[in-house]
């Protein structure tokens, strides 16, 4: 609905409307006499405009603002009607929240990448141009600390005009992403990325993005030695280090290319439990955090198990027979327990015992027991007696 104005005297009528028309749309008018108590409406008038007046953009309030804001747009011949008024920056769509002949507000979309945007309006499908721009204020950098860290660091940025966290919002560090963990319009938290050189901080928000004047040392983690030196499978060690990452979403370590569990994790040492599905007795240690990879110089030696006693010296065929003792691989392919030649069943393996079954085709009643655990052989029993039934 358009209102022409206010008559205050009677006879002749004139009115110029401010607004905008949709050209060749068929519009209908009518006068209306209205007191306290009455509303007199009179004959109704169509309208079909041939030439609507152009709209006119002559200036923004405020000129310059942050992603979000609310604008006004000044100008001529602009519409009451508002679903039929669009705004763009540049190419990002804003929410018109309301308008009417003089006036457009609208707020500042966040998808803007360019810190001076150009401003157009649509109004009834015709697209108008500003040839003036909207700018976006950026933000200001006023301290970064601390300046050299490790990755189990809090980085913090103070600052102005950080506006609200965004998802197009970023902190980079050289050309790498940061983990924020804190965003105010003054204040910025985020742990470190891996760089492996100094490199300067900058914040990304809608438009615009702002540089530190200094820059970032990371000190990444490095691998120092490990204890013990030799053992078994499952057996927990611990692995020293420098700079070590206590997040265990970021860190894993390998012997060779297995991972193994971390029990426990301090800047400088992590205590981990050796793997079982390992198929070497040499094994290198390496920890990877996010993509950065340390090695320790020496390897792990897996040391051959240690037996400690056998249930029984003779038994029957088919019957089972523990051998105890310390070193065993869980995984019971890993393991070969033979009599004389004859390979043995295992039925359970644990690091501190396997269990077998006698075989039930060996014609000699004497032998001797053996376990191989990853190609290492050692001496079970040299005179078990398998007896006949």
């Amino acid at each position: 609905m358009f209102s022409l104005g206010k008559a205050n005297n009677s006879g002749h009528f004139q009115a110029v409307s401010n607004s905008s028309f949709k050209q060749n749309n068929t519009y209908w008018f009518r006068p209306y006499a209205q007191t306290s108590k009455y509303t007199v409406y009179g004959e109704s008038i169509k309208f079909v405009p041939k030439n609507a007046p152009t709209s006119i953009i002559s200036d923004l309030i405020p000129p310059s603002g942050f992603c979000g804001d609310t604008i006004a747009i000044i100008g001529k011949y602009f519409s009451r009607i508002s679903n039929q008024i669009s705004v763009f920056f540049d190419e990002s769509r804003s929410t018109c929240l309301r308008s009417n002949s003089d006036t457009i507000y609208a707020v500042v979309p966040n998808q803007i990448t360019n810190n001076e945007p150009s401003l157009t309006i649509e109004v009834f499908k015709t697209i108008y141009s500003y040839d003036k721009k909207f700018t976006i204020t950026p933000p200001t950098i006023n301290q970064v600390y601390p300046l050299e860290c490790s990755l189990n660091d809090t980085i913090y940025i103070k600052g102005e005009n950080f506006r609200n966290k965004l998802i197009s919002t970023q902190v980079i560090v050289g050309e790498e992403t940061a983990e924020i963990v804190f965003w105010s319009d003054t204040l910025v938290k985020f742990f470190p990325p891996i760089i492996s050189k100094p490199e300067i901080i900058s914040i990304v928000t809608p438009g615009n993005q702002t540089s530190s004047l200094d820059s970032l040392t990371v000190k990444l983690p490095e691998a120092t030695s490990f204890f013990p030196e030799s053992g078994h499978s499952e057996n927990e060690i611990m692995i020293f280090g420098n700079y070590l990452s206590t997040d265990t979403s970021r860190v894993d370590v390998f012997f060779n290319s297995t991972s193994a569990k971390i029990t426990g994790l301090t800047q400088n040492a992590y205590t981990v439990i050796v793997p079982s599905s390992i198929d070497t007795t040499k094994l290198s240690i390496s920890i990877t955090t996010d993509i950065h990879e340390t090695r320790y110089s020496d390897e792990f030696t897996i040391n051959p198990p240690n037996i400690f006693s056998l249930s029984k010296t003779e038994g029957f065929c088919g019957e089972y027979v523990r051998i105890e003792g310390a070193g065993f691989n869980p995984i019971q392919t890993k393991n070969v327990v033979r009599y004389n030649d004859i390979v043995l069943d295992i039925i359970i393996s644990t690091t501190e015992y396997i269990d077998i079954k006698l075989p039930c085709e060996q014609e000699v009643n004497e032998g001797v027991i053996t376990v191989n655990t990853l190609g290492q052989v050692v001496l079970v029993y040299s005179n078990f007696y398998l007896l006949k039934r």
